[in-house]
């Protein structure tokens, strides 16, 4: 019985480190995801610093325009 057992496991951990040495669709498919959501974040990023100093600028002109007052 515990020589079964004992096969079973190891066969299951001969599977396990075999799987995990293979990057499949799946990894591939997901890597691939990470780095488009990284990407979207880092442009929303890049827009709002944009949009900002937009604002400032603005802000600045009619300061000037007004005398600051």
């Amino acid at each position: 019985m515990k020589t079964r057992l004992l096969a079973v496991l190891l066969t299951a951990l001969a599977f396990t480190a075999i799987s995990c040495a293979e990057e499949g669709a799946a990894e591939k498919a997901g890597k691939k995801l990470d780095e488009a959501a990284e990407n979207a974040g880092e442009a929303v990023d890049d827009a709002t610093d944009a949009a900002k100093d937009a604002l400032e600028d603005a802000g600045d002109a009619i300061e000037d325009a007004t005398d600051g007052k």
